[in-house]
């Protein structure tokens, strides 16, 4: 059992509602790096990313959760095919701390700032008008010194059940445990059941002072922000980098949780590609592209155009809405990366979310250049909304080979596609595994391979749809192979 925080400060509230309140002190220490650490993402689809506390020196997992497969108590995981779900615990008793260290704490603010985030289930038949269900989540920073105790200040989101059925409150605050329709605190109704993501964005003020925008989100719409500064929290001098992230307290028996992280403040820049009267953002344009982008809040992570090369290695892109990686008629290898949670949160009918685009036309057809090409390996492409990979527009010439492009399995919300090749694009394709592409109304087909009045498309060696079948694998996709109007062939 790991020792729970003891410092406390005692506030006599004068609400009814209220009992005595404290502000938050520590969970379980863990040596701080001198340097922010990496990024930090935890979908709950791997054994290890909910553990016991008695490994107390991961650093990568979430402590005292249970992973569970999607459609546990009848909640589809907001992404991926695994979430965690939170017994309930009383700081007091201290019999539960579920908690988080984002993959490591740290004595340094980042430049630019960080963000954190939690995907958490609401359930609206749990609010019944007259329970009183309530959690408290803090995400917490830490002072300049490299010591266990280095614990600065929470930041923290009440929410539970309101005096009105079917609707849930919350406000936010650095006390726990919270009021969360505390009237001082701008308290905050949502009535939907689903998952809501729950935002930290540390930054600065602008005068060198730690400013904390808590937003409640439903996929990628802000529903509310409140923001919380105190002029002592001097970035560099009294603050430091990030701490936990912590379920304070909890008092749902089953509290679904997904897709925990932390990363970067992304700086959203135009691209000047137009999609759906939008001029599309992106964290990342040109340039060497390696390690996490954490996209969210971006339309596309990667962005590359004829002015703009680069190239991609060993990335990690998520969380943008639109794209993964564009290759706006440019030339760019993408290699050895991982591309996921590319859509709406959770995924939608929305026709875009795409992992990997490589393009010579834009959304109406005209033409953005003359060539886009490049090689595709060795990247795995899961948790995208409407397709894996896209090869469009005359000049588009792309080989693509050992990538593993997952879809979301049988869904009734979008007709996904693994790999598509279409308006005079030409591909090669060979080593790919390609599944679960299915959508299961008849009226449209999900297709593994989607070919749609390709320039040409061929296997490892020769044109034809034997040879394509032949070198890759596609599987439990609705078609496989689904070919309209595919014509010419393929050339480099």
């Amino acid at each position: 059992m790991h020792s729970l925080p003891l410092r406390r400060l005692i506030s006599l509230l004068a609400a009814s509602a209220l009992v005595a309140t404290f502000v938050v002190a520590a969970v379980p220490a863990a040596a701080l790096a001198a340097a922010p650490p990496a990024s930090y993402f935890n979908g709950f689809e791997n054994s290890g990313d909910a553990v016991s506390p008695s490994n107390s020196t991961d650093t990568q997992a979430m402590f005292d959760v249970t992973r569970v497969p999607s459609g546990t108590n009848t909640i589809t995981s907001a992404s991926g095919s695994s979430h965690a779900t939170a017994a309930a615990n009383d700081y007091n008793t201290g019999t539960l701390s579920q908690f988080t260290r984002f993959g490591g704490y740290s004595s340094a603010f980042p430049v630019g700032g960080y963000k954190t985030s939690i995907d958490i289930y609401l359930d609206m038949s749990q609010a019944t008008g007259s329970n009183d269900l309530r959690f408290d989540w803090s995400s917490a920073i830490s002072d300049t010194s490299v010591s266990p105790t280095a614990h600065r200040r929470d930041f923290i989101f009440s929410v539970g059940t309101s005096t009105t059925a079917n609707q849930f409150v919350m406000s936010a605050s650095n006390n726990a445990p919270g009021f969360p329709a505390n009237p001082g605190n701008d308290p905050f109704m949502v009535s939907a059941s689903g998952w809501y993501t729950f935002q930290h964005t540390f930054r600065d003020n602008g005068a060198g002072v730690l400013a904390v925008d808590l937003k409640v989100l439903s996929g990628s719409t802000v529903l509310h922000t409140w923001t919380l500064s105190d002029l002592s929290d001097i970035i560099g001098a009294t603050v430091g980098g990030n701490r936990y992230g912590w379920l304070v307290d909890n008092g749902f028996a089953d509290l679904a949780l997904d897709n925990i992280a932390r990363g970067p403040i992304p700086t959203c820049t135009a691209t000047g590609l137009m999609r759906d009267g939008i001029n599309l953002t992106a964290a990342k344009i040109g340039g060497a592209v390696t390690g996490p982008i954490n996209a969210t809040g971006c339309n596309i992570g990667a962005y590359f155009d004829a002015t703009n090369p680069g190239s991609v290695t060993s990335a990690d892109i998520y969380g943008a809405n639109y794209y993964g990686v564009v290759v706006n008629a440019a030339t760019v290898d993408v290699t050895n990366s991982t591309i996921h949670d590319i859509g709406e949160t959770p995924l939608n009918g929305s026709q875009h979310g795409v992992g990997v685009l490589y393009t010579t036309i834009d959304q109406t057809g005209a033409t953005t250049g003359l060539s886009a090409k490049g090689t595709l390996s060795g990247t795995t492409i899961s948790h995208y909304q409407k397709n894996g990979v896209v090869i469009s527009g005359a000049g588009a010439v792309v080989t693509a080979n050992n990538n593993t492009v997952t879809g979301e399995g049988p869904v009734t919300y979008i007709a996904q596609n693994g790999i598509q090749v279409s308006f005079g694009a030409s591909a090669k394709l060979f080593g790919n595994n390609v599944s679960l592409n299915n959508y299961t109304p008849s009226k449209v087909t999900a297709c593994g391979l989607l070919i749609y009045k390709a320039g040409g498309v061929s296997g490892a060696t020769k044109a034809g749809i034997s040879y394509i079948k032949a070198d890759n694998n596609f599987h439990d996709n609705e078609t496989n192979i689904c070919n309209f109007g595919k014509g010419g062939g393929f050339s480099l």
